[in-house]
């Protein structure tokens, strides 16, 4: 049976890319005894579809266009070593 942990980096992965068969299976017999990671699972999808939709478009417009120079330098800086 998958812990907490697990359904939580399956939840994640699956905004990605699509599970196997078995791991769907594990994690929904675990949500259905586990209301903690139900909610996490809900407010994941949430925040993705949030994130995903028009209005986070023109959030990170507005933000983009308030950073300075340096800042949006700094940012790519740290972008370009996590990959």
């Amino acid at each position: 049976m998958l812990s907490c942990k697990d359904v939580a980096e399956l939840a994640s992965k699956s905004l990605d890319t699509n599970l196997t068969f078995s791991q769907r299976l594990a994690m929904q017999i675990h949500l259905m005894m586990c209301k903690f990671c139900t909610n996490y699972v809900k407010s994941l999808k949430f925040l993705h579809n949030s994130m995903s939709s028009q209005d986070s478009k023109k959030i990170h417009e507005h933000c983009e266009d308030n950073l300075s120079t340096s800042a949006r330098e700094r940012i790519r800086q740290k972008l370009t070593k996590s990959n």
